[in-house]
């Protein structure tokens, strides 16, 4: 459907950004920065841009990129998700240890958030940190986490089934909250 909205508006910066926020989730991270390079051309939300941006240099592991962009959106707007997003969450994911008190479960000190969101993403960040220091258990524990706390959360799915098919747990396969009974 992302696809789709560029051809039905493709002078509005808002398609490019969910085109590319649809191609980052398949790991497509060269057509997403050109979507997100369009985006800005357009007129888009420089900051939310940025924090696409951002996303997608730590996924590719540029990470001094994505820290430099990090740390102008945490200086100019600290909020719960540029914390969440912050240094430390760079630091951790290039070996600092720094950041071990979010790997941990140091957010008991963030700020009382009433949407699920933000902890969802901090326990799908989590995940993704402990698959990529092959602890496939730990990382399965918190993509699941984070389905159960938004159970209509796709990359947190996507994640799932790529754990479970690596831990050999193909038999099963990972069903959808509303297959297993829960809502979406």
């Amino acid at each position: 459907m992302a696809y789709e909205l560029v051809g039905q508006a493709p002078t509005d910066a808002r398609s490019f950004l969910a085109r590319a926020r649809t191609s980052g989730v398949f790991h497509r991270f060269e057509l997403a920065l050109g979507d997100l390079d369009t985006a800005a051309a357009l007129g888009g939300d420089g900051a939310e841009l940025d924090a696409e941006r951002a996303a997608i240099y730590q996924a590719l592991g540029r990470y001094d990129e994505a820290l430099a962009i990090r740390r102008g959106a945490a200086d100019s707007h600290a909020d719960f998700n540029s914390l969440v997003a912050s240094r430390r969450g760079l630091q951790r994911a290039r070996g600092d240890g720094r950041g071990r008190a979010l790997v941990h479960g140091g957010d008991t000190l963030l700020p009382r958030e009433p949407s699920p969101f933000p902890l969802a993403m901090l326990e799908f960040q989590r995940g993704k940190l402990w698959m990529e220091h092959d602890d496939l258990r730990r990382a399965r524990a918190w993509c699941e986490a984070a389905v159960r706390r938004l159970p209509a959360y796709v990359p947190a799915h996507g994640h799932l089934a790529e754990l479970d098919a690596a831990l050999g747990e193909t038999a099963a396969g990972h069903r959808p909250p509303s297959a297993a009974g829960g809502r979406i």
